[in-house]
């Protein structure tokens, strides 16, 4: 009466959790804080399932999907830390021809309120005309009398300038 336990077929929970954590890296893969842990997981957890010899295969594709899951969330995360600068700039550029948009339908409304006459540098620059006319302007805008945003000449023409993030003129008249 003797009786020797069977012997136990090796888990293969290591390998299945490898599997799984990897597939959840791959489908997390633009999410970078999530996909990286997850595919260092199944990295981990696939190495231990092929030391038991417990479902080699399993383990072997949960490195494979960890492994591209790590692959997939850092090169989002490289594009995205490279995209913000530029967006950033787009968006103070995007403010700053508002800015000037602004000025000019300022200098419009002033010539509107005095006989057509456009408004000198100082008047410009006055506080009475910064609070009339540009409430609300963050930038440094100039303003110049006597030509187009092209140089041609005209006792009518004035432009409103402000400096872009890339260090060229935004020109309106």
């Amino acid at each position: 009466m003797n009786e020797t336990p069977a012997p136990q077929a090796p888990s293969k929970g290591f390998s299945i959790a490898s599997l799984v954590t990897g597939i959840l890296a791959l489908l997390c893969g633009l999410a970078a804080i999530v996909s990286v842990p997850l595919g260092i997981a199944a990295i981990v957890l696939g190495v231990l399932g092929i030391r038991k010899h417990a479902g080699k295969g399993m383990a072997i594709a949960g490195i494979i999907t960890g492994s591209l899951g790590i692959l997939i969330g850092l090169l989002t995360a490289l594009l995205v830390f490279m995209a913000v600068p530029s967006l950033q700039q787009n968006a103070r550029d995007v403010q700053v021809k508002s800015d000037v948009s602004v000025a000019s339908a300022g200098v419009y409304s002033y010539m509107s309120s005095n006989r057509g006459m456009l408004p000198t540098e100082d008047v410009f620059s006055s506080g009475e005309f910064q609070s009339a006319y540009l409430s609300g302007i963050s930038n440094d805008i100039t303003f110049s009398a006597g030509a187009d945003c092209e140089g041609v000449s005209s006792g009518r023409s004035f432009t409103v300038t402000a400096p872009l993030a890339d260090g060229t003129e935004y020109c309106q008249d």
